[in-house]
């Protein structure tokens, strides 16, 4: 069972919602307040041995920005921009698509963003690199997912099919 050098304590803006499976090992999902999100991870565990997977002092609430990929209405856009709403850093535009997205989802998934299926490309997935660049997973989904809603749950990714 964790033991009491899993109690994480909770940053600014933000609070850890921990549980324990029958292992022992205490899985806890950084949830922060309106307007900020997890950083660098959204998702820590504690081994019954006191021993985290990330510590959660390293684990913070930042202030949010939208990304902008794509289209979900029009065709042959492959731009990336970012833009802050609170104006904390400028909004500039990213390296871009490596081909056009349109109606595809996007998701913040435990640090990393992807961005899965859409017309053209209905069963591929590409994940942001650390350069801002995009790289095709080598996973593929099992159905074409056109003009579908995705959601994330905890540190999961659920495609919704609308």
């Amino acid at each position: 069972k964790a033991q009491d050098g899993c109690t994480p304590q909770n940053p600014d803006n933000g609070q850890f919602l921990c549980s324990s499976n029958s292992d022992g090992i205490l899985g806890c999902n950084l949830l922060c307040s309106a307007g900020f999100s997890p950083y660098p991870r959204s998702w820590t565990s504690c081994s019954s041995d006191n021993n985290w997977t990330l510590p959660p002092s390293t684990m913070t609430c930042s202030p949010s920005v939208l990304l902008l990929a794509g289209s979900g209405w029009q065709w042959f856009i492959d731009t990336v921009e970012l833009f802050s709403l609170n104006l904390t850093c400028p909004s500039y535009e990213l390296p871009n698509l490596p081909d056009w997205k349109f109606r595809h989802s996007m998701d913040y998934v435990d640090g990393n963003i992807y961005m899965c299926g859409g017309q053209q490309t209905s069963q591929v997935c590409l994940e942001m690199n650390e350069d801002n660049t995009w790289e095709e997973t080598p996973d593929k989904l099992m159905h074409p997912r056109i003009s579908h809603t995705s959601a994330v749950v905890g540190y999961k990714t659920v495609l919704v099919l609308v």
